[in-house]
């Protein structure tokens, strides 16, 4: 019990900056060069430093599967909890609760400042800001948290579909853990293999591009991720139970084996690494590479303190915010140049990180204002 009690209670500073690395890369990077005109690549008149901007671009674009890895993160975490849903310590409806005081508030000011910035612009404009309509049921929809759960559209602030599809896949976590537990009486094997059940879905639903309720491509995205994370902390915990040198050592060279098989077949074949988004590739990428990644900065103390250094671990925290104020921040950048003709120069290679570096401070000024008053009043840390 002892050591079981020290793998939940372990914080893995490593995982909050992986996910701001990855909020950075797939979103902020990669929708910049999707909401702002012009050709990038051939602009600027500093080579070395357009270089690295259209690098940056090209990495953005060849992401595909990072998302998974978050919803990967936010599934191993969640392991943590599986003994104290199963033994009824924590109810469904606290569960929730929590679930959506950490999700929703957020998600609500945000498609507020989305919607009311779509109503403007399409009123200097005549035009739709792609393709994002305001009505009464994507407001609700995004509101809940549940705007994926019964269509694949990335209605208003299109981003929350990431929250959407986790927020639905700790409910069922929840829900199947708790079968679990009535079916396999508490055997860890019982649990492991109630979570093959959604990764089995999620590879079926994505191969066959199934657009049904609670079963559309973005949810079977979230299936496969999540659940792939929850089974890489059960093998953690076993890992972390049974510690020798010798285990220490295989384990060590075991990772780095499949992370170096990975590279290989991703640069040998094309559309079946990272940027890959068939079922296959994507079971590929979180098999062979996150896996990996996870189980070494879980279980090693070096990487995850190298890694998980309090500047990229505060930014981690962060990220969430720097997430769901993305398109919020990129249409109003857009409205501000239209009304007041600033002729933002979109195209120069400075101006991706000037909006990366305003959009992470946005992040932290939200991140800060939420943890300091709603946080606090909910009993949260």
């Amino acid at each position: 019990m002892e050591e079981k009690n020290r793998f939940e209670n372990k914080y893995i500073y490593s995982f909050d900056s992986l996910k701001g690395i990855i909020i950075i890369v797939a979103v902020v990077i990669g929708h910049y060069w999707q909401f702002t005109p012009g050709e990038y690549w051939s602009a600027g008149n500093n080579a070395f430093l357009t270089g690295i901007t259209n690098t940056a671009n090209q990495l953005s674009f060849k992401t595909y599967s990072l998302m998974e890895l978050l919803l990967m993160i936010g599934g191993f975490q969640m392991w943590r909890q599986r003994r104290k849903i199963a033994s009824g310590q924590i109810r469904f409806l606290t569960y929730l609760r929590k679930r959506a005081v950490r999700l929703l508030p957020m998600s609500i000011i945000t498609t507020i400042v989305m919607a009311v910035g779509l109503v403007v612009y399409q009123s200097i404009t005549g035009e739709v800001w792609h393709d994002m309509v305001v009505n009464v049921r994507n407001l609700l929809e995004n509101f809940l948290g549940i705007q994926i759960w019964f269509r694949p559209d990335h209605t208003l602030n299109g981003p929350l579909w990431y929250v959407s599809v986790y927020f639905a896949c700790t409910i069922l976590f929840y829900l199947l853990i708790r079968l679990a537990g009535l079916l396999f009486g508490g055997h860890k094997i019982g649990y492991c293999f109630m979570m093959l059940i959604p990764i089995l879905f999620g590879i079926y639903g994505s191969k066959n591009y199934l657009v049904k309720p609670l079963w559309n491509p973005d949810l079977c995205r979230g299936y496969m991720g999540f659940f792939a994370g929850v089974l890489v902390a059960a093998l953690a915990e076993f890992l972390m139970n049974y510690q020798s040198k010798l285990l220490h050592r295989i384990l060590w060279m075991f990772c780095l084996l499949l992370m170096i098989v990975y590279i290989i077949i991703d640069v040998k074949f094309e559309n079946v690494g990272i940027s890959g988004s068939s079922p296959f590739s994507v079971m590929v990428t979180e098999s062979l590479f996150y896996a990996p990644v996870l189980l070494l900065l879980s279980y090693y103390e070096t990487p995850d303190k190298i890694i998980g250094n309090k500047v990229l671990a505060y930014f981690g925290k962060a990220s969430f915010h720097v997430y769901v104020w993305n398109f919020p921040f990129c249409l109003w950048v857009t409205i501000l140049d239209k009304v007041l003709h600033l002729g933002i120069p979109f195209p120069m290679w400075y101006m991706l990180w000037v909006q990366t570096a305003i959009q992470i401070g946005i992040g932290i000024v939200s991140y800060y204002c939420e943890k300091s008053l709603l946080y606090k009043f909910n009993g949260m840390k």
